[in-house]
């Protein structure tokens, strides 16, 4: 499990580095949704710092993350990357369920 002050710490770095990279994108890319699109890719961040700390809870960041990425791809229609993160997210729900019963056996 993620311990409280790990989760504050990656609270505060997110939005910075969120920010951040929204005026990047807005400024320096053709993106129309440029908020969304960072706050998806800082929250794999997040998500990526998770799993190599082994943390459960980065796959219930994964879930989220892959789900949205389908309605921002439906939105910007490119439908192959749809089937592609409704794939990830069946992968995310099954690594959070075979992590966790893995956590609750070893317990």
């Amino acid at each position: 499990k993620t311990f409280k002050i790990e989760w504050l710490i990656l609270s505060v770095l997110f939005l910075p580095v969120w920010l951040s990279m929204a005026i990047l994108l807005k400024n320096y890319s053709n993106t129309d949704v440029p908020f969304i699109d960072s706050f998806l890719t800082t929250l794999s961040f997040v998500a990526t710092y998770l799993l190599a700390r082994k943390k459960l809870e980065n796959w219930l960041i994964w879930i989220f993350v892959d789900f949205s990425s389908i309605g921002l791809y439906y939105y910007k229609h490119l439908y192959a990357t749809i089937v592609l993160f409704a794939i990830l997210t069946i992968l995310a729900f099954v690594g959070y369920f075979e992590w966790r019963k893995q956590l609750n056996a070893s317990v």
